[in-house]
């Protein structure tokens, strides 16, 4: 039986809920067997990705993904968590490729673009 990738995900974030690290490996190496069992590995990432939404919600916090040229200071990091006004877990990603400026991603949902580079390919 095949199921959605919304439902998978709610089982997921059910399953880790509250448990302990032994429990969560068990509840993800049963989801593994299920996917195998309807055929549904190439779901993976997506129910992945699903159960993160469904977890931040739930506690009330916010995924921010920063992409810079350089490393980004705290400064910076505080202002953006003032902004949010809630829990924050932030990824860095250096990409030299953006010559300066900033993207951010907030819940995979949000994007600023203060990038030279985006800046530069509205220009030409």
């Amino acid at each position: 039986m095949k199921f959605s990738v919304r439902i998978y995900a709610e089982a997921l974030a059910k399953a880790l809920d509250n448990k302990t690290k032994e429990e969560q490996k068990h509840a993800a190496e049963k989801l593994r067997q299920i996917l195998i069992k309807n055929r549904d590995r190439q779901k993976l990432n997506q129910i992945l990705a699903e159960a993160e939404k469904i977890i931040l919600k739930r506690v009330g916090a916010a995924k921010v993904l920063l992409e810079a040229a350089e490393p980004v200071s705290d400064k910076i990091k505080r202002q953006i968590k003032e902004s949010i006004d809630k829990k924050v877990f932030f990824k860095e990603d250096v990409k030299p490729e953006l010559l300066a400026g900033i993207k951010i991603l907030i819940n995979d949902e949000l994007l600023i673009d203060a990038s030279a580079k985006s800046r530069l390919n509205k220009i030409f």
